[in-house]
């Protein structure tokens, strides 16, 4: 297989660990950033990394940006230069341009330029997390910050017929059940069946029930964890 040639310019958390995972494979990776302490972190896993300006179209040649296959615009706290380097990409004939838009506007000046392949890793993260933990019956995520989410899950089945402090699930899986959501069967006058759902706001003594959906304050990969059984 040949061996492509990608720039990554802009080494902050998300351009280092594009580069760390770009050379898992058969890839050249050069790497630039105005900052030195950012390619000293890098320069060892790198083929190139060099310290310098990509707005300056100079730095780009000397890194040799402009033989590559790919370019990857990870510039993120400063519209401005992300959008300047991306010019100065598409002077220098790089057909292949991926740029990383931090807000909407930035997203629309780019596909403005034309650049179709627009990545925003945050965003896609999100994306990426609510799937994965929907997967598991968890139909709601909620981002509390600092790493912590809101959600409600289906009760796993090794949860039923137990008390909240039997499970202590703060100590099992450093999570808090701050409430379920609980389908209650009834009968009316005539023999009409129905149900309804209430709100049970929990204690130590409330017993799991099956389909009770947990109301659930965490980590999102600790709650994942519980609604996959503790796997």
């Amino acid at each position: 297989m040949d061996r492509q040639t990608i720039a990554v310019l802009g080494l902050g958390t998300f351009g280092q660990s594009l580069c760390r995972a770009l050379k898992q494979g058969a890839t050249d990776v050069i790497a630039v950033d105005r900052h030195e302490a950012n390619v000293e972190s890098i320069k060892d896993i790198v083929d190139v990394a060099m310290t310098g300006d990509a707005t300056d179209p100079a730095v780009l040649q000397a890194a040799g940006v402009a033989d590559c296959d790919v370019a990857i615009v990870a510039i993120g706290e400063n519209t401005e230069s992300s959008i300047i380097t991306t010019l100065n990409l598409q002077d220098l004939g790089i057909a292949a341009i991926y740029a990383r838009a931090m807000t909407p506007m930035h997203r629309r000046v780019l596909r403005k330029l034309g650049i179709a392949q627009i990545i925003n890793p945050e965003e896609e993260v999100a994306v990426r997390l609510a799937a994965s933990l929907s997967e598991h019956g968890i139909e709601q995520l909620v981002d509390l910050g600092e790493g912590y989410s809101f959600v409600v899950t289906t009760a796993p089945t090794d949860c039923v017929g137990k008390t909240l402090a039997d499970l202590d699930l703060r100590r099992a899986y450093r999570v808090n059940v701050v409430g379920i959501r609980r389908d209650t069967q009834g009968s009316a006058e005539g023999g009409i069946d129905f149900s309804y759902s209430r709100f049970v706001l929990p204690d130590g003594n409330t017993v799991v029930e099956e389909q009770d959906r947990l109301l659930v304050v965490g980590r999102p990969e600790d709650i994942r964890r519980l609604a996959e059984g503790g796997r």
